[in-house]
């Protein structure tokens, strides 16, 4: 009848998207992308500007007033910090004057050493002193006692709890930590303390650095070599692999059902006395695995025969995409410039973060006793400040780098492929997003940042509240966090898809993502089929580029130097390609994905009219097919 829905549902969600798309074509005459543009959703432009602004405010604050020495290094009993002239920090004098105390310079003292490390009920702060050295060895003699501060190193002073012993330690972190505490650290910290083993990290590291810089331009010229063969194989490459895929899993279900036989018969051969239980759940196990590969290989199967069509356009998008690359080669490097500015608001963020942190004040009673820091309600106020700017500034440069790739791509297509192109189409994408359509992308990217900010409040809140010694609770906070995520990823595929709009035509966001989902909703089936089939490849030739690059730097390191440690600057190899490699392959998923809704946009604004089409008859022909219902897009 109609698929999900009724005749009549299925006739007025038609006529919707009949009307919606009149009205749309109404207000885009000229063929191809509006050359008249406005500025819109001005109140996200300012409401961000804001955001910068209030985010550069609190960390000016933080940076006048805050004292990173605070975190870097300890304190002492008194509230004194290591490795710093404390007399010149009044509320460190202010509150010490309060008792027969009085602020020290320990300029000369870095390391916060504590003379008791395991107390049992007792508060440690009480044992902290700040050391010119951390103790090299464990003593029991009492010229080797560590002391607080002016007492004298007798047995007496052992007893009053005023010197200790010293134990062996190591400064990490400007904290002098033990080196050998029995039956508390693991042997695989032990080893991780082992300075010889770090040392020879280390020492590979530096050793390997050309090899890793190798590695990350040798993932380069293979990202290029495989963009040639999706340029000119792609048909043939894509349906091996498709294919390819599911005779694998064929063959791994009919071999597991062959194995779980040869075992059914192996046990019905054995006398009973000797069978165990255990053999039962081996076979059958098994044999259910193997059902179960054999049914997704079969519905596998049956999806790639109905979709033929659907993959067909996925084989033509991603020519059409290597073609867009071979005429704007500069297109994969773009993402770099949001790259960089990403890793300078990271810094930013840091930094701020640890300035503002550093403001937190020490507290002391009447008595002149320290009892420690509490971060008032400000402080607490700053921080998330800081934290949700971050998240809307890092996803609002997620948003620019996708919108303006948008632009440059739709724009070449609706140029006859480049051929009417104007020059530096990624600059004028660029300008023409940040002069029109900021609050666009900041409205998209405020959304996810909102999503992802509650997300970390619950596990804050999760923490807060101990969720782990309650196991209902625990459920509950871990479906929470299941939906959030869920929904997380629903609205960066919206927002995705709004992005190419704002791009295309220069919508304000809401009209963008209602077009986008209007765009998607009419072919639902054929946007699946080509997600699904260029993730799949996309996530195959980041692999296989990584790997290469892998094994690549594995022979020659190991037939550099047989005595290095290779697993570190491996796995440097490794990240480093891979980032490569993604760097790349999401230009060229988002340019994949552009291409199809420019395609989709092309035969709704042209299809009466083939001769206006930019697409080539194959595409046209191919894209022309729906493959799907429009109705389960109704509710």
């Amino acid at each position: 009848v109609g698929g999900c829905c009724s005749v009549k549902e299925q006739q007025e969600y038609e006529e919707e998207m009949v009307n919606l798309n009149h009205k749309h074509h109404q207000k885009h005459t000229e063929n191809g992308l509006p050359k008249k543009r406005k500025c819109r959703d001005l109140i996200c432009f300012f409401l961000f500007f804001v955001a910068l602004v209030v985010w550069v405010a609190i960390g000016y604050v933080g940076v006048s007033n805050g004292d990173p020495d605070l975190l870097l290094y300890g304190d002492d009993f008194l509230g004194n910090v290591c490795g710093k002239n404390n007399t010149n920090t009044p509320h460190i004098v202010e509150g010490l004057s309060r008792g027969n105390y009085s602020a020290m310079d320990h300029t000369k003292r870095p390391y916060q050493y504590y003379l008791k490390p395991i107390p049992d009920t007792e508060n440690i702060r009480k044992y902290a002193i700040c050391v010119a050295q951390c103790p090299q060895k464990t003593s029991i003699f009492e010229y080797d006692l560590m002391c607080l501060y002016d007492e004298s190193k007798t047995y007496q002073n052992i007893v009053q709890d005023k010197c200790f012993f010293p134990y062996q330690s190591e400064p990490v972190l400007n904290r002098c930590i033990p080196t050998q505490v029995t039956n508390v650290t693991s042997s695989a910290i032990e080893e991780l303390n082992d300075l010889d083993f770090a040392n020879d990290i280390i020492r590979s590291v530096y050793d390997s650095w050309q090899v890793i810089a190798v590695a990350a331009g040798l993932a380069l010229v293979l990202s290029f070599i495989w963009l040639l063969l999706m340029r000119y194989f792609a048909g043939f490459t894509i349906w091996t692999i498709v294919f390819a895929s599911i005779l694998l899993i064929a063959t791994c279900g009919t071999l597991l059902f062959l194995t779980s036989t040869e075992l059914e018969e192996k046990f019905l051969d054995t006398i009973p006395a000797e069978s165990l239980d255990a053999d039962i759940g081996n076979y059958e196990f098994i044999r259910v695995f193997s059902i179960v590969l054999l049914i997704i290989a079969a519905i596998l199967l049956l999806f790639t025969i109905f979709n033929a069509s659907n993959i067909q356009l996925a084989v033509l998008l991603t020519e059409e995409a290597a073609e867009v690359f071979t005429t704007i080669p500069l297109l994969v490097f773009f993402p770099l410039i949001p790259l960089v500015l990403f890793l300078g608001a990271f810094g930013y963020f840091v930094t701020s973060l640890l300035f503002i942190g550093s403001t937190i004040k020490g507290e002391w009673n009447e008595s002149g006793e320290f009892q420690g820091y509490e971060p008032d309600q400000q402080l607490q106020i700053s921080l998330l400040v800081v934290l949700f700017c971050f998240l809307w500034v890092m996803n609002f440069l997620i948003a620019l780098n996708q919108t303006v790739i948008a632009g440059a791509v739709s724009e070449w297509y609706f140029s006859k492929k480049g051929k009417h192109q104007k020059p530096f189409p990624i600059a004028r994408s660029l300008l023409r997003t940040l002069f029109y359509n900021t609050g666009s992308i900041a409205f998209g990217s405020l959304i996810v940042a909102l999503i992802e900010f509650f997300r970390i409040l619950m596990q804050f809140l999760k923490k807060k509240l101990q969720v782990k010694d309650n196991p209902i609770t625990k459920a509950l906070f871990f479906a929470l966090q299941c939906c959030l995520a869920c929904f997380q990823r629903f609205i960066e595929f919206l927002n995705k898809n709004a992005y190419i709009m704002v791009a295309m035509y220069g919508y304000s966001f809401c009209i963008s993502a209602k077009r986008g989902l209007a765009v998607l909703v009419s072919a639902p089936l054929k946007v699946t089929t080509l997600t699904f089939i260029t993730d799949f490849i996309i996530f195959l030739g980041k692999l296989m580029i990584t790997c290469l690059c892998t094994a690549g730097a594995f022979v020659y390191i190991k037939n550099e130097d047989s005595s290095r440690v290779i697993v570190v600057p491996l796995l440097l190899v490794f990240i480093v390609s891979y980032c490569v490699a993604s760097m790349f392959f999401i230009v060229y998923e988002m340019t994949i994905h552009t291409l199809l809704f420019s395609v989709l946009e092309d035969i709704s604004r042209n299809g009466e009219n083939p001769k206006q089409l930019h697409c080539s008859k194959k595409l046209y022909f191919t894209a022309k097919n729906k493959g799907a219902l429009p109705c389960c897009g109704c509710f």
